[in-house]
């Protein structure tokens, strides 16, 4: 009976496990400038678990640079569910290497470098 129980819980089919992040906007680039600019020319960290919202509103795909931006920075991407599709992580201050993700994305967020313990799959909710 046992060994009945242990496959039986074994073949039980479950839900993936999913980390779910919360991260205070300190704001939402929503325009072709505001996406331009993004943290550019911001000289201190923000606070922790905190970012700047790239919304899109579709699908796109393009790349990051961090001319004139003082602070190192991870960047998140999302699909449309706020599920983290891929990171850049720790872009350097004044780097100007154009980056990207091989995946398409519908929101991106700019935080801190090495700030938060994230990766592909887990989902983020935002205030």
């Amino acid at each position: 009976i046992i060994i009945i129980v242990i496959l039986v819980i074994i073949a039980i089919p479950r839900e993936p496990f999913t980390t779910i992040h919360h991260i205070k906007l300190i704001g939402t680039a929503n325009t072709p400038e505001s996406r331009r600019q993004g943290l550019m020319f911001r000289k201190t960290k923000l606070p922790p678990n905190t970012g700047l919202l790239f919304d899109y509103g579709r699908y796109v795909q393009s790349k990051f640079w961090m001319r004139n931006t003082f602070i190192d920075l991870d960047i998140l991407f999302l699909d449309h569910n706020k599920t983290v599709v891929g990171i850049l992580r720790n872009m350097k201050a004044h780097d100007e290497t154009p980056k990207g993700i091989s995946n398409q994305y519908y929101y991106a967020i700019e935080c801190n470098a090495a700030q938060m313990t994230i990766s592909n799959g887990d989902s983020v909710v935002w205030e």
